[in-house]
Formats: C-alpha cells, structure tokens, sequence
C-alpha cells in the first residue's frame, strides 16, 4: 500500500467548479485563492478575500495588518466555511498495490515517485510552518504541495513531470482512478445485448447498508480501510463513479453480510469465477507450522525473483512490503524493515556495490506465531544518491560474510541447535519461529499468579466521610455542571482524558457513559467531579482532598459518591494544612448545585492488609 497522511489538505483544481456552485460565487475567484493571486484573512474584524501584493518581497510586511491569513488549498476551504459550505479536500493518499495489477510495473513505480514527492513536499511545509518561517516561504510551499498533488492526480493535466530519461511519468489518471472519489471511470449504462449488468447506485446502497448492519458508519470505515466520507456517499447512493473492484473487495473482507460477488454485480463487473487468494489462503491452512513457515520463505523468494532487479530506485521499503503484501495476503500481517545501515559491498561479478540488510516478518494470528526471515539487497547509489537495488542475498553464508551486523544472530542460531525452526543446513535461508501463544501463556499465567497474590492478601474496608452519592444524577444536569466549570476541563493543565470527556460529552453532545476512560483516574462521574473539586480548589487544597469512589463489586452498596474521608483529612490537614472545613464546604456547594443530598458516606474497596489502616475502616 502506498500511504501519505498529510498535515496540510488540498483541494484540487477538478473541484473548483462544484464548490464555487455550492458557495455562489464565481469560480475564478476560487481559481484565485488556489493560485496565490488572492488570500483570505481577517482585517478590522472582518474577514474576506483580499489581492495579493504584485511584489511579494515586502509580502511580510504587507500581511501584518491581517489577522490568520490562509494562501492556496487552506484560503479555498476557510472561505467555503465561511460561507457554510463543506469542502472535501484531499487529507490523506492510500493507494493499495491491487489497483496497480492490471498495469504494467512501470505505472506502480512511477505513482509510488510522485506519491513520495508530495510526502516530501508535505512534510517540509509542516516543518517550515512549526518553524514560523515567513508567510512568503509558506505560502511557496503550499503551492509546491498543490503542485504535487495535482500532478500525482493527473500529470498529463498539470505540467508534464518527466523521468530521468525524459519519458512523461505515468498519474492516477492514466490507469483511470482518483483522489476524490476512486475510480474516474463513468458509470456502466445498462446494455442488454452485451452483459446485462450496469451499475446501480441505489442497489449497491441497499448492500452497503447491510453490510454496515449495526456498525456505525465510522467503525465500519475502519475496519474496511475506507474513508467515511466514502463509504457514506456509498450507503446513501450519492456516488455516480463506480467503486473501483479493491474498495469492493474491502467491503467484502469486512462483513459477512454481503459477498463480493453480490457488490461486483451491483457496480457492473463481472462476476469472479474463482478467488485463487482464497484458495491459497485454504491450502496454507492445512500446513504444519513448521511447512507454514517454509511456504512463507518459498513465496517471499519467489516474489523476489520477480521484483528484483528494480527499475526504479527503492525510496522506501513500504513500498516492498506494500507489493508483497497485496501479491501474497492471506490474512498474516506482514512487515518489513531495515536491521542496518547501507554499507559498502564487494562481491565477485557484479558491479554492485552497496548493500542493504532487511528483516521481513510474518505475524499469524491464527497460529499465534512470529516469523522472521533475514536477507539483503544489493545495488549501487545514483548520482542523486538513490538506491536502486539489482540483486539479493538469502544465503546464510553470504550474509554472514557481508552483513557483520547479522553475525551475532547467525551465531546464536547455531549456539541453540537451531530449536526454534532456524533451518541453516537443510533450507539455506536463515528464519526463525517464535510460538507467541506458548509465551503468552507463560506470561498470562504469571499475571494471574500475581493478582491472585495480591487477591488473597487485600481486605475490605470502609471508608466514611463527608460528601454525596452520584447514582442519581441525571445526565443533562451533569452536562450543565461540566459546562459550567469548562475551564478546569480544558485548560493545558487539565489531564487529555478529561480534555477529550469535556469534548465528547458536552461540545459533541455524547452519551456520558460511553466517554468514561476504563481503568483509569476519571472512569465514574464521581471521579469526573472529583476532579473538578480538586483543580478548582488547588491553591488551597494543595492536595487532592476530595475523591471520587466506586464500590467494590462484593460491597453491600453499589453507589458511587464524591467525599472528603476522614481519615484523608486527618493526614492532608498534617501534610498540607488543608482544612477540612472548606473542603467540606465546597462539597456542599457542588452538591446543591447539581440537586444531590449532602452529608455523612460511605464506600467500600478491597486494599492490601499492609495497607488498611491507612484507607479506612477494616470489615
């Protein structure tokens, strides 16, 4: 998979004319702000496109008088809001090497170049921007990112790109896909003397939705690899391009609802005969552990045999993995990194002279095993220091003799008598097997020893004090609480858990209990209290004098309850000269503001024995 998140969204030219539609004004206006001949920005408390300056030396000292102004993709989508229009920009490059597969490799690596320029364009902005550099070498910048991506989008649109050797490198166009929507192909009409299939938005709308079934949109999008946006227009028929079959396929692979076979016909494609992944993916279940890790090997220098040597030069080894991963998936994570740095190489008949050690590993879920493969690619350095890799070493021998960094894996391999599948002798490739679920049980039976340890050594206690119980507090009158005190809850001293519950619960409008952080500080709205009481009151608590309380399972009370405990206060008064009076008195004001009974509680937890006289009352 070819993957760039990037930090600042474009909007592309091919946009322009339906948002300029939905917002009411002229398209060249919008033109105008893409191409930094106009900005948007706040002046005199009213914010607006204004004319850029015809000499951008002075542009700085020209921009001072303006508040927050925005150049290019970020000017277009600031006034479409303005304007109560959504934009949908391009966030996010995800391109799977399935929707290369029916074009020559030539197309994947020269897509894999421009999506790896607009990384670089992206991340250098970001880079510049954290470093304030001036809005001159911004705004600059902004347009080269815009440039990139208009280029990956459609080359022969935008400039003309060339290779090294001149020839005009191959976009997303040129095999028939997008960036805003997937595929660029238009929809299938209906034709009863060829196939009698056509693509029918509203029937694929129906199969969507099913296979959504009780998902929320946003779950099932994540699981699918989908964006939401997408998969939304999708649900809802509002798509008159055709999926591509890939994004089909991720739907499929996400539900048992629906089959692909179902999706293909309701896009128009033809039906699949066979799935020969699947078959493959059947055959590989019925191997030994030991004959799985073997068919792994076989696959891996198969591909290699293929692949290698690269036309293009490797800027990354995601692309390696994501081209593996799409020819060979069956359902095993896959994952390849560097394990050194490049180094010099001298071999006999070859004019390579750089070599690159690589660790590829096969993670199964199904069998709770780890697979790790070493080998090496060899190549040579370009002119403009790009690695373009021609051969590969898989030989224990050789690696040992050119990869010093592996010797001490070699050599431990031998030392153990090879136990955990490492067959050096018989398969001269060195791998090795780690059983996951022998040492997770290991693991597993260790914690358990250790809480049933700490289990048989805690006793119940009681601990009484001042305060209020919480069962009985409505949600839209702790909303109205949260509200009211939003200033601990989102200042930068507030903790992220209570920042992201404020946002949630009370900006989002959420379900209280859906948005309590399990197994944390603030996972009850006691807790949630607690802390407002606490960070409200610092200066004269200086510590946290008030807790929040959830009882233990096996209590004779199930209640929740905010309080100052006596015990609590006997040892912060001596540590802190916290007195408990005010601390008392504050409850007792949060208790009438959100309608609860004030006064003497009780609560139960079980605690270490060295510890409970410290917490409470032993019971």
């Amino acid at each position: 998979m070819i993957y760039v998140n990037m930090h600042f969204p474009v909007v592309l030219r091919k946009q322009l004319p339906e948002i300029a539609k939905q917002m009411n004004v002229p398209e060249k206006e919008l033109e105008d702000l893409l191409t930094n001949r106009s900005f948007y920005a706040t002046k005199d408390e009213k914010a607006g496109v204004y004319a850029m300056p015809e000499n951008n030396a002075r542009l700085s000292a020209f921009l001072s008088d303006f508040k927050s102004p925005r150049f290019g993709s970020g000017a277009v989508i600031e006034y479409a809001k303005a304007k109560g229009v959504e934009v949908h920009p391009i966030k996010e490059i995800k391109l799977d090497y399935e929707l290369f597969s029916r074009y020559p490799r030539q197309a994947f690596a020269d897509i894999a170049y421009l999506a790896h320029c607009v990384e670089v364009r992206d991340s250098r902005a970001f880079r510049l921007d954290a470093l304030n550099a001036p809005e001159v070498i911004i705004m600059n910048e902004l347009r080269m990112l815009q440039e990139a991506v208009e280029v990956l989008e459609n080359n022969d649109l935008y400039g003309k790109h060339l290779s090294s050797d001149g020839r005009v490198l191959k976009s997303l166009h040129d095999i028939g896909w997008s960036l805003i929507d997937g595929s660029e192909r238009k929809a299938v009409e209906y034709n009863e003397e060829e196939d009698k299939l056509g693509y029918s938005p509203s029937q694929l709308a129906v199969l969507v939705k099913k296979a959504i079934g009780t998902d929320t949109q946003e779950k099932f999008a994540f699981k699918a690899g989908l964006a939401r946006a997408y998969l939304g227009r999708l649900a809802n028929g509002k798509s008159t391009s055709i999926p591509t079959e890939t994004t089909l396929k991720k739907i499929a692979k996400a539900t048992k609802e629906v089959t692909e076979n179902e999706l293909r016909l309701a896009c128009g494609y033809t039906p699949l005969p066979s799935d020969e992944r699947e078959v493959n993916t059947k055959r590989r279940a019925t191997l030994s552990d030991a004959d799985w890790a073997k068919d792994n090997v076989k696959s891996f220098l198969d591909f290699l045999g293929k692949m290698i040597p690269l036309i293009e030069p490797l800027s990354s080894l995601n692309i390696l993995q994501a081209t593996y991963q799409a020819a060979f998936d069956d359902g095993d994570k896959i994952y390849m990194e560097a394990v050194g740095e490049r180094s010099e190489y001298h071999a006999d008949g070859t004019a390579a002279n750089v070599i690159l050690p690589v660790r590829v590993r096969w993670f199964s879920y199904d069998r709770m095993l780890v697979q790790a493969m070493y080998f090496a690619l060899v190549g040579h350095m370009s002119v403009d220091n790009e690695f373009y890799a021609t051969g590969y070493l898989t030989s224990v021998k050789d690696l040992y003799t050119s990869v010093p960094t592996l010797r001490g894996k070699v050599d431990s391999a031998v030392d153990a008598n090879l136990p955990d599948g490492i067959d050096i002798m018989e398969f001269p490739v060195f791998y090795s097997t780690t059983h996951v679920k022998a040492a997770l049980d290991k693991v597993k039976q260790e914690i358990i020893d250790k809480c049933n340890n700490y289990l048989d050594n805690c006793v119940k206690v009681r601990i009484d004090g001042y305060g209020f119980f919480t069962d009985t507090l409505d949600e839209d009158t702790f909303k109205k609480f949260l509200k009211n005190h939003e200033a601990v809850m989102t200042n930068d001293a507030a903790p992220e858990e209570i920042k992201d519950f404020y946002e949630n619960v009370v900006t989002n409008n959420g379900n209280v209990e859906e948005f309590l952080v399990e197994d944390s500080d603030y996972d009850t709205v006691a807790s949630v209290i607690a802390y407002v009481a606490n960070a409200e009151h610092k200066d004269t608590y200086r510590c946290n004098a008030v807790d929040g309380f959830n009882n233990s399972p096996d209590s004779t009370s199930t209640e929740s309850c905010v309080l100052s405990s006596d015990i609590g206060s006997e040892m912060f008064k001596e540590r802190f000269g916290t007195n408990r009076e005010d601390v008392c008195a504050d409850l007792k004001t949060y208790a009438a503001e959100l309608g609860l009974p004030y006064g003497r509680v009780s609560c139960y937890m079980m605690v270490e024995d060295k510890d409970a006289d410290g917490c409470g009352v032993r019971v």
